[in-house]
């Protein structure tokens, strides 16, 4: 009766593409396309164009089918299945700085958990796939921002920061994670213990990497507070003051070691 009727030919697209049968959907999206284009409102008009996108990407035409996404696009900027969409295309191609870029414009629309998981699959993709660095720093500490106590994040971030010799940062993540352990359902004594890890940790960073051996000798003292029986650090103190041939420095050192072991103060003797 009227073959330009354009509910007809919407509800006709609609019917094939659901039914799969890509030849006819397309050719009736393309007839409501050649009639109807200036008339159908723009939310139709981009399910149209994603529609075309979806189809040519089913008949394995990738470049027809980014094409119909950007028509898509350039319609409705923030469409999620066409985002969506042409993300997965370029998955398949393993383009990764272009998953990066369409995963940012999807992230623009996010929250809450959404907007995190997001932000640290970003992370994960500048750092595993585009091997930059840098770039993942930066999307890792923008979740952070959301959950700084993230303890997953945290550990991404330290092993970045000590892949790019970034100590400071490295020595900034590390206390963070550090004060996460008053959180943990354990004892006092396993907290001390675990503190007292970190401590060594940060000083033989100071000591080996930035060279700084009065700061690594304060983190070297603050882990053997934490926990006495942590030797390797009471090593470390003997080591670096018998180079120094500082003995008088070392005769505390001991006389506060014995101290510590006998749980006694050592107040006046610092």
């Amino acid at each position: 009766l009227d073959q330009q009727h354009l509910p007809t030919l919407l509800a006709l697209s609609n019917a094939y593409y659901a039914a799969q049968n890509w030849d006819q959907a397309f050719k009736y999206y393309q007839m409501v396309l050649a009639h109807h284009r200036d008339s159908v409102e723009k939310e139709a008009l981009t399910d149209v164009f994603y529609r075309l996108g979806v189809i040519k990407r089913e008949q394995g035409d990738r470049r027809k089918a980014l094409n119909m996404f950007d028509k898509a696009l350039e319609e409705t900027p923030t469409h999620r299945p066409t985002l969506e969409a042409v993300v997965g295309l370029y998955e398949s191609q393993n383009d990764w700085e272009q998953v990066i870029h369409f995963k940012k414009q999807i992230l623009e629309q996010a929250s809450g958990d959404e907007r995190f998981q997001m932000l640290e699959l970003i992370g994960d993709l500048w750092n595993e796939k585009v091997k930059n660095a840098s770039k993942a720093v930066e999307a890792y500490y923008e979740a952070l921002e959301m959950r700084p106590k993230t303890h997953k994040l945290l550990h991404k971030l330290l092993i970045l920061h000590q892949s790019t010799k970034q100590w400071d940062s490295a020595i900034e993540i590390i206390e963070r994670i550090s004060g996460l352990v008053d959180d943990m359902d354990i004892s006092e004594d396993s907290k001390k213990t675990q503190k007292s890890k970190y401590k060594y940790t940060v000083g033989v960073i100071l000591r080996d990497e930035v060279k700084d051996l009065d700061r690594s000798l304060e983190e070297f003292n603050k882990a053997l507070d934490f926990d006495p029986s942590q030797l390797k650090a009471f090593e470390a103190v003997n080591k670096i003051l018998n180079g120094r041939k500082d003995w008088k420095a070392l005769e505390r050192a001991f006389r506060k070691m014995i101290h510590r072991i006998t749980g006694k103060s050592f107040a006046g003797n610092e």
